[in-house]
């Protein structure tokens, strides 16, 4: 069995030095992770999604007075992030859902009361409880308290206004996660708060959120931490038994009966998901006390589960997306320690990649993150990863992205000082697919940073790649652009450096 155990910041820049030395990267940059701008007083991020025509909705929760909603909307490049105004009770974000263009769902709570200093006890973040203890899933906002009411919310005009929709039971007080199939048919994990632990329960509708009806599901599931509505009619939900052990369970007839996997060497199991009709991937913690993370994968649609031979040691593993045809794979993580026996800390983010369906691991780690919660890839270049964590009793979030696949350096800063600002002639030019793109920024910046703005256009003027924005201190880098995903023609990149721009030409011939 492969261990990649207790790996140090500094021992995987060593590895990764064959390419680049990662400790001269500018600022807030590490490997080829842009942090994108949001605005001020944003909140944690715990759920995200992208419609079809590439709006995203990034979704989640800030404490001031109260836990109160947050969702964000960018453009159709997914280049600029504005606030969505959610009705004044949304308590948080936990689920979204863009059907399509126009139509979305989200799922989540919203507050009945407050009571600040019982939240400001009991709501302590940039942890995670330990599974072994009774607790609530601080993630997700929850206190314990009673102070909430699960809801959900629907938009019909692609995100811009949501309103709360259906008829939901007054019993359930968060709905954690939802999967739909389509626009009709869904299903929602349902969660009931009592003094000392929380209940699952699997909700289901039929008429888009309008009726939920409970299923039910094997008693001896306890906790679902994530769920799956697959285009075959068959559901998944994997978590954590009533006996603290590793469980999956499925349907094939819409919710009616169930098979359940348990699995005594898992502690619990989180993110699922399956790239087909028979092959598919969970990520598991082993044990409770000293979090050993792992990847189960099946290939006979989820009647047995198999171990991949690599575990991740203090590592806890949140998602995991895997591409058919490629063979590429991401793990998105977070390092923990133990500091406390009620709870886990959580330390650096931590994103893995594969090449071989998860035989193999290139690991980055971000020392200037930590509590990652969601992720959205839309190809295998361009990924999003987003959390926060509490910075003065205020939630700060975080969204990374990149858009040539993570780990591959997409800045490599050759150590010489220029005199002047400069954009370069590309090489190779002609290309196909992908050519490298050097500029300098002087030596004046050294001490006051300047944005940079390098953005790729088409013989029309249009925009087609944004590939630099963000601040550099002087200094030479290279930019590599893929234009596997455009036609052949003409194309110009344009630099903007304070007062400063130049443009030159490139041509992609396929």
């Amino acid at each position: 069995m492969k261990k990649l155990k207790n790996l140090s910041s500094e021992n995987i820049k060593i590895i990764l030095t064959v390419l680049f030395l990662i400790n001269s990267i500018p600022g807030n940059l590490n490997s080829q992770w842009i942090q994108q701008k949001l605005p001020v007083n944003s909140g944690v991020f715990i759920s995200m999604d992208i419609s079809s025509n590439g709006n995203g909705m990034l979704g989640g929760w800030q404490f001031e007075n109260e836990i109160t909603g947050r969702l964000y909307r960018s453009n159709s490049n997914r280049t600029s992030w504005n606030p969505v105004i959610l009705p004044d009770s949304v308590r948080a974000v936990t689920g979204i859902k863009m059907i399509n263009d126009s139509l979305g769902y989200i799922c989540g709570a919203y507050n009945l009361f407050e009571s600040n200093s019982l939240i400001r006890n009991l709501l302590i973040f940039g942890k995670d409880i330990n599974p072994d203890i009774p607790g609530y899933s601080s993630r997700s906002g929850m206190t314990g308290l009673g102070n909430n009411k699960a809801i959900f919310l629907r938009s019909i005009n692609g995100g811009e206004n949501w309103e709360p929709y259906g008829r939901m039971n007054p019993v359930y007080d968060y709905l954690t996660t939802m999967s739909f199939k389509d626009q009709d048919n869904g299903v929602a994990v349902a969660s009931i708060q009592y003094p000392i632990f929380f209940q699952s329960k699997m909700i289901k509708t039929t008429n888009g959120g309008l009726d939920w009806n409970e299923l039910n599901i094997p008693v001896i599931l306890k906790n679902i931490n994530s769920i799956l509505y697959s285009d075959k009619n068959v559901i998944f939900a994997a978590g954590r038994s009533h006996y603290n052990n590793g469980i999956i369970v499925s349907s094939t007839d819409e919710g009616n009966t169930w098979v359940q996997n348990i699995y005594n060497e898992v502690y619990t199991f989180n993110k699922i998901n399956f790239i087909n009709s028979t092959t598919g991937f969970v990520s598991a913690i082993l044990n409770s006390s000293y979090p050993i993370s792992q990847i189960y994968k099946t290939t006979n649609s989820g009647s047995t589960w198999n171990p991949l031979e690599t575990t991740f040691d203090s590592i806890v593993i949140q998602e995991n997306n895997f591409d058919i045809e490629s063979g590429i794979g991401y793990i998105f993580c977070n390092r923990t320690i133990q500091n406390d026996p009620l709870f886990w800390d959580f330390t650096n983010l931590i994103i893995g990649k594969t090449n071989d369906y998860g035989e193999s691991w290139q690991i980055t780690e971000f020392s200037d993150y930590k509590s990652l919660f969601c992720s959205k890839i839309t190809d295998t270049n361009e990924i999003f990863a987003a959390g926060g964590y509490m910075v003065n009793n205020l939630m700060e979030g975080y969204l990374l992205h990149t858009t040539n696949g993570g780990l591959v350096p997409l800045y490599n800063e050759i150590r010489e000082i220029p005199a002047t600002y400069k954009l370069y002639q590309n090489f190779p030019n002609p290309f196909n697919p992908s050519t490298t793109i050097r500029f300098d920024v002087s030596g004046n910046s050294d001490h006051d940073p300047l944005n940079v703005k390098l953005t790729v256009y088409n013989y029309l003027g249009k925009a087609v790649k944004y590939l630099v924005d963000s601040k550099f201190s002087s200094g030479s880098y290279d930019v590599k652009f893929d234009g596997n995903d455009l036609p052949s023609g003409i194309y110009f990149y344009t630099i903007n450096i304070g007062n400063f721009t130049e443009t030159k030409k490139m041509i992609l011939v396929k």
